[in-house]
């Protein structure tokens, strides 16, 4: 018997299949069942104060990756008013859209919920991903300290 031949499925890049010759069909050769993942820091503790009330991202190209988890470390101090993460998507990487459906629409915080450790499930639909985040009411004492990233997944 020769050795099998072994094909890629061009719709499943992590499938394989093998030719079994005896029986003139394919097989399952292999599949991978882990997915790709890679985390990326958006915003790195930024603290919003009353010189920096808004921070865009820079821009990842996210086009490998089908969903994200967004996480978000928040800290605040005293008593800001609130503050919005947002993530944008664009099909070009010049002009951007807010993610509305979901929770994306309008993630906010304001100070009496304290410090948040959270993360929100999304789907990459644009080959382009970026965050934004603005806040309001901070002053040299009412902050926020917020780290944002997205863990990137096939």
């Amino acid at each position: 018997m020769a050795d099998p031949q072994i094909i890629v499925n061009p719709e499943i890049s992590d499938q394989g299949r093998v030719l079994d010759e005896e029986a003139n069909e394919w097989d399952a050769g292999w599949q991978n069942f882990f997915k790709r993942q890679k985390h990326v820091v958006f915003i790195a503790a930024q603290v919003f104060n009353n010189l920096v009330t808004s921070v865009t991202s820079a821009t990842f190209k996210s086009a490998p990756y089908k969903e994200f988890s967004l996480l978000i470390d928040l800290v605040v101090a005293n008593t800001p008013t609130d503050i919005v993460i947002r993530v944008d998507e664009s099909p070009d990487g010049i002009k951007w859209h807010q993610i509305m459906n979901g929770p994306f629409g309008d993630i906010r915080y304001e100070d009496s919920a304290g410090a948040k450790t959270e993360s929100i499930q999304g789907k990459v639909n644009c080959p382009y991903i970026r965050l934004r985040a603005v806040a309001t009411g901070t002053t040299a004492t009412a902050t926020f300290t917020l780290t944002a990233s997205l863990l990137m997944v096939s």
